[in-house]
């Protein structure tokens, strides 16, 4: 563990001319959002309907004797989860709740999880955390304040609150200074690690579950017991639009995003590092291995994505994981985690030219296959409540039912350690 703290205030960006690869969106209408707690509550009763889009395999007999003796029942996410993706990758970088104590509190991280949930409109996991808080204590009024009423919270809550916000709709810009000072008044170095390591994860678990729709488990009832005035304000957290917006970022051009890939050493600390950490070792890894058994189990899906090897229960080509890693921290101007996949596709034999074509998605430059694929991730990166059934039918057509939800999964990957950036 880092105990001393040095502040490293560093700009995340490097300079020079800046481009939009995020303007065009999909050929469709913008996701609908509930924008009170009454409509919400209708939407994740409304996704106990939700048809999967790969098979929701039957549970085991493992998996119902396991409902029995836990708390939460048949879970359809950890299903699906057991049955399509190797196992380095499968566990989602969560331990079991028996362990999940960690440095920061349970319900507390579980509040922000709600929050992260409402941002990316993942009725799956939305309708989780409010089993989850309930259970821990939380009054129904505390957590229909988590959507926007912050004004009784303290100075290092609404911190922690605003960086899930920002991580989340925002990775790709550098965390204000004065949040981390906010955050410092009540969590120390390994805390704050913690928290941004828990927000990348939720982000990761928002894309999985509600990129493949996974339905609601019948056994949980959403009904509010609060006034129905209350129910009725708009959420301050998602605006009152209606409609869930398209993500624009303005990112470096490839030439500047490539000097920071190519010197990853040189990209910034975090607020919280020790002034003696090993800069030869990325930031992200470096908090990652901060973070116990949760970092750990980053570490090995990230570890296990980026080898070139196929391990057993992977189905998705070495070469297909790098540019999706790639594409990933491109969008999300992630230039360490983009230096590990560059390594990655350069000993497959990619030159950096290769790279650039993923740019712009140019059909012209892309075989059909690849395409298909950038398309998705595309979605899963910038956009997770805008996938459709068809994106999924696309890439399924190719590559069929495992490795299609292996290729979501690596998306998952990329976004949650792109997010480990200050």
């Amino acid at each position: 563990m880092l105990k001393s703290i040095s502040l490293i205030c560093l700009g995340f960006f490097t300079a020079g001319p800046e481009v939009d690869l995020t303007s065009a969106t999909p050929d469709r209408s913008a996701p609908t959002l509930t924008v009170d707690r009454d409509s919400m509550l209708k939407m994740l009763e409304n996704s106990k309907r939700h048809k999967a889009r790969l098979p929701l395999p039957e549970p085991t007999a493992k998996d119902r004797e396991n409902a029995k003796a836990g708390t939460l029942g048949l879970v359809n996410n950890g299903l699906m989860r057991r049955y399509y993706l190797p196992a380095d990758w499968s566990t989602a970088a969560f331990p079991a709740r028996s362990q999940q104590s960690g440095l920061v509190d349970y319900a507390f991280k579980t509040e922000l999880f709600w929050i992260i949930s409402r941002l990316n409109n993942c009725a799956y996991c939305l309708g989780h955390q409010e089993a989850k808080l309930a259970t821990a204590g939380r009054t129904e009024a505390q957590i229909a304040a988590l959507d926007g009423d912050w004004a009784d919270s303290d100075v290092a809550t609404k911190a922690a609150r605003t960086l899930a916000v920002l991580k989340t709709k925002s990775p790709d810009q550098p965390v204000p200074s004065e949040i981390w000072k906010d955050l410092s008044t009540k969590f120390n170095s390994d805390q704050q690690g913690e928290i941004l390591l828990t927000i990348a994860n939720y982000n990761a678990m928002n894309r999985w579950t509600g990129g493949l729709n996974i339905p609601q488990e019948e056994h949980r009832e959403y009904q509010s017991k609060l006034a129905s005035e209350s129910t009725k304000k708009p959420s301050t957290v998602l605006g009152s639009s209606g409609k869930a917006g398209w993500s624009s970022r303005k990112l470096p051009d490839f030439a500047s995003f490539m000097s920071s890939v190519n010197h990853p050493e040189s990209a910034p600390g975090f607020v919280f590092e020790s002034s003696d950490a090993d800069r030869s070792v990325p930031s992200f890894r470096r908090l990652i291995k901060m973070q116990g058994t949760t970092g750990q189990a980053r570490l090995k899906s990230w570890e296990g994505a980026t080898k070139l090897e196929f391990a057993e229960g992977v189905n998705v080509p070495a070469l297909l994981r790098g540019q999706i890693l790639w594409y990933s921290a491109r969008l999300d101007n992630a230039p360490q985690a983009a230096s590990e996949a560059r390594k990655m596709l350069k000993e497959l034999g990619q030159t950096d030219a290769d790279l650039q074509t993923l740019e712009t998605l140019d059909d012209q430059k892309l075989d059909d296959k690849t395409l298909k694929v950038m398309q998705l991730v595309r979605l899963l990166t910038l956009n997770p409540a805008w996938v459709g059934d068809n994106d999924i039918k696309a890439v399924q057509a190719i590559y069929g039912d495992r490795a299609t939800a292996q290729i979501v999964e690596l998306a998952c990957i990329a976004a949650a350690v792109d997010r480990l950036k200050p």
